[in-house]
């Protein structure tokens, strides 16, 4: 299949191994952002179950298609930021997921 391209402006606000903390992160974007906040439709609100290799953790995504574009605002470093971003073997970035099967083999 061809990579999915996302049609609509989406960021990502953060990802927790707590779904409680994601959402934490989720309310102080808000509070950075109230304009754009104010423009979300609950269904703008995406809220992921991921599937790490020895856990799961919450991943929190924002649509912004229902803000003015000139109020939308940028992907920001994720907050919180989970699992943390150091590379080591066997960890489960979306990364090593896009590799996929040709790494797999080499490992």
């Amino acid at each position: 299949g061809g990579r999915r391209v996302p049609t609509k402006p989406l960021i990502e606000i953060g990802r927790a191994a707590r779904k409680e903390d994601a959402l934490a992160g989720l309310e102080q974007w808000k509070a950075r952002h109230p304009e754009a906040a104010a423009h979300l439709r609950p269904a703008d609100v995406l809220v992921d179950a991921m599937r790490g290799r020895s856990s799961t953790w919450t991943r929190v995504r924002v649509n912004l298609e229902h803000v003015p574009e000139n109020l939308r605002p940028a992907q920001e470093p994720l907050d919180p930021d989970y699992p943390p971003a150091v590379p080591r073997r066997g960890d489960f970035t979306s990364a090593s997921f896009r590799r996929s099967r040709r790494a797999r083999r080499e490992e």
